[in-house]
């Protein structure tokens, strides 16, 4: 199953305001949520978790914020150059928790590749006791690199949502979302 050029329009239109700020806090929210995890597993001390918890949740939180941010100011950009936005690029308001959730969705593949390459890191640095060097971009590079995966993965959560939750044919409920 391929996803239809629809989703892939969808997925297209979203990268839009997560690659302009939006992806680092979904992505660390990932990251912190994985780590977290890990950290309380492997030393059996699972009071840490909380504090994970709530560092993951404020990230999201800062995110989320974020996002709403961008799409208020794109929409101000496009109600300077036209009175009435055209639809296909202005933001569709009901759609933005979808629209959140497929952005929070498609980092996670991201952060599970950055948290394997980080704790691989740690392991050479603890087992040969050398001091290894990560560049200071390589988060972003990171986000940046695997840009294709993003995209991917977030074609087919849209295409997921298309083909699972189909819109219904009862007209009092398409009233009340449009």
């Amino acid at each position: 199953m391929f996803p239809s050029f629809r989703c892939w329009l969808a997925a297209l239109r979203l990268s839009i305001p997560n690659y302009l700020g939006f992806a680092a806090f979904t992505f660390m929210f990932w990251c912190i949520a994985i780590a977290g995890v890990a950290i309380a597993a492997a030393s059996g001390d699972w009071k840490i978790l909380p504090i994970c918890i709530a560092m993951a949740a404020s990230a999201l939180l800062i995110g989320i914020l974020f996002y709403m941010l961008l799409s208020l100011l794109w929409f101000g950009v496009l109600k300077l150059l036209w009175s009435k936005p055209p639809i296909a690029i202005a933001p569709n308001w009901v759609q933005m928790p979808l629209n959140f959730a497929i952005s929070l969705i498609a980092a996670l593949p991201i952060a599970i590749i950055f948290t394997g390459r980080i704790s691989k890191v740690a392991a050479i640095e603890t087992l040969y006791n050398v001091e290894t060097y990560l560049p200071d971009n390589y988060v972003v590079d990171l986000i940046f690199r695997f840009y294709w995966l993003w995209l991917l993965v977030a074609a087919y959560s849209y295409h997921f949502v298309a083909k699972c939750f189909k819109p219904t044919e009862n007209k009092a409920i398409k009233t009340k979302l449009n």
